[in-house]
């Protein structure tokens, strides 16, 4: 049997989840792929 229920999110999750609906650790929009690598690079 295919079991399609997601599992519940762990704490790190929940908490990037919550950090977003709030603002925070927010990054981007970016207008190439050398501007979203150089930042995830720093």
């Amino acid at each position: 049997m295919n079991n399609t229920t997601p599992e519940t999110p762990n704490a790190t999750t929940l908490d990037a989840m919550e950090s977003a609906e709030k603002g925070e650790d927010i990054f981007g929009p970016f207008e190439d792929i050398e501007s979203l690598m150089q930042e995830l690079n720093k």
